[in-house]
C-alpha cells in the first residue's frame, strides 16, 4: 500500500511539474511584447527597459519559470489586467459593490 501511494505522488509530482511548464511556455512563447501592450502609445525606450526589470522579463528562461512556479505556490497570481490590481484583492471591490 505504501509502494503504490509512493508510486502515485511520484507520479503526480511529474504530471504537475509538467503542466506548469506547459502553461509557462504557453505565456513565454506568445507572440507579442506584454510590456509593448502595457506601454501602447506612452512607449519610451528607458521606461520600457525598466517594466521589463521589474517583471523580471530580461531573466533567462529558466529564471522566469522558477519565479512564475515560486509565486504559485505563494497563490501571488501577479496584476490583473482589467484593475491593475493583484488578483487576490481584485474580486473584493466587486463583490462588495454588487451587495450594496
Amino acid at each position: 500500500m505504501l509502494q503504490f501511494l509512493v508510486k502515485r505522488l511520484i507520479g503526480f509530482l511529474f504530471v504537475l511539474i509538467g503542466v506548469t511548464f506547459i502553461t509557462f511556455l504557453m505565456g513565454f512563447l506568445a507572440p507579442g511584447d506584454p510590456i509593448r501592450t502595457l506601454l501602447s502609445e506612452h512607449f519610451r525606450p528607458d521606461l520600457y527597459a525598466q517594466l521589463r526589470h521589474e517583471y523580471g522579463l530580461d531573466l533567462p528562461w529558466y529564471q522566469q519559470y522558477w519565479n512564475y512556479v515560486t509565486h504559485l505556490l505563494r497563490f501571488d497570481f501577479g496584476l490583473g489586467t482589467l484593475l491593475a490590481d493583484s488578483d487576490r484583492g481584485a474580486g473584493r471591490g466587486r463583490i462588495c459593490h454588487q451587495i450594496q
